[in-house]
């Protein structure tokens, strides 16, 4: 009887990480339903036009540039310094500083500038991509009314989302550093967050508020993982300038995506937790953080 209880049991297990398994898939699938993006750029010719100057701003201007000056720019002047009549010291040395000063120049006087400006624009962007999707997708969105009061909530709610992120990747900063287990750590934490920047334009137009979003994902954690690991794994190898850049290239077709995709919650029946509190810690600080704040202003 033991031993038929403990293969029982063994059974229990498997068929939980297989439900998992397949709650992971499904959102790994979603993050792949270009068609959705399709559909939407060729019903509107707004999410057509934004798309377009999304990929040439992120694409072109700001990764081009970054890819144009690391593997032409730079090996030019290597170039040159080495058909200078110098020894070979100094021509390690003089290189090593006109990398320097190349590099310094070029993040103050482009990148930097460059930078600032498409997060500007995408912003607007953004949103334009966001509204096209959810009217062509889902209908007209519930919070189209803009009343002093829903302004108001909307300028808190932004003051707060604001410090809870900067909570997360304080998080996430901390636990890079983890050992052995510090970045598929990060990875995974890193997937739950794009997640909520991707789902954040739908919810925000079904009228959902912070706590809502937050507790969706902590339900439905598996999907989560799953919808944003595929634009983690973009951006997660590389350097950071060049990852911000592929995130904002990507972006976009992720926030058309995310309006289709339906999430799958794990069974209760299962042995995995169905809910799992991702953003707990990082909530309760910022609550902590947002009342010292609120006595002081007192």
């Amino acid at each position: 009887q033991r031993q038929q209880e403990n293969m029982d049991q063994r059974l229990s297990w498997k068929a939980s990480f297989f439900n998992l398994w397949e709650c992971w898939l499904e959102g790994f699938y979603a993050a792949f339903s270009v068609s959705a993006v399709f559909q939407v750029c060729y019903r509107s010719t707004t999410a057509r036009r934004r798309m377009l100057q999304c990929l040439l701003l992120n694409g072109l201007l700001f990764l081009g540039s970054i890819l144009a000056f690391n593997y032409f720019v730079l090996p030019f002047t290597h170039t040159i310094v080495e058909r200078g009549r110098i020894t070979y010291q100094d021509n390690e040395e003089l290189t090593h500083l006109m990398d320097k000063i190349f590099t310094f120049l070029y993040d103050i006087l482009w990148l930097y500038p460059i930078y600032t400006v498409s997060f500007i624009l995408n912003l607007k962007w953004y949103q334009d991509i966001a509204d096209r999707a959810f009217a062509v997708h889902q209908g007209v969105p519930i919070n189209k009314a803009f009343t002093f009061e829903r302004i108001i909530q909307m300028i808190a709610e932004e003051a707060y989302r604001s410090i809870l992120v900067a909570i997360l990747l304080t998080e996430n900063f901390l636990i890079i550093f983890t050992p052995f287990i510090g970045k598929p750590i990060s990875f995974v934490f890193l997937s739950w967050i794009s997640s909520l920047y991707f789902f954040e334009y739908k919810w925000y137009n079904q009228n959902w508020d912070l706590s809502q979003r937050l507790h969706y994902i902590e339900a439905n954690w598996a999907y989560f993982f799953g919808f944003g690991a595929p634009c983690t794994l973009f951006t997660f190898f590389f350097p950071t300038l060049l990852s911000w850049g592929n995130f904002a290239l990507l972006f976009p077709v992720y926030i058309i995506m995310a309006v289709v995709a339906v999430p799958a919650p794990i069974p209760p029946t299962s042995k995995i937790p169905a809910r799992l509190p991702i953003f707990t810690l990082a909530k309760a600080m910022s609550d902590t953080l947002v009342a010292c704040i609120v006595r002081r202003a007192r």
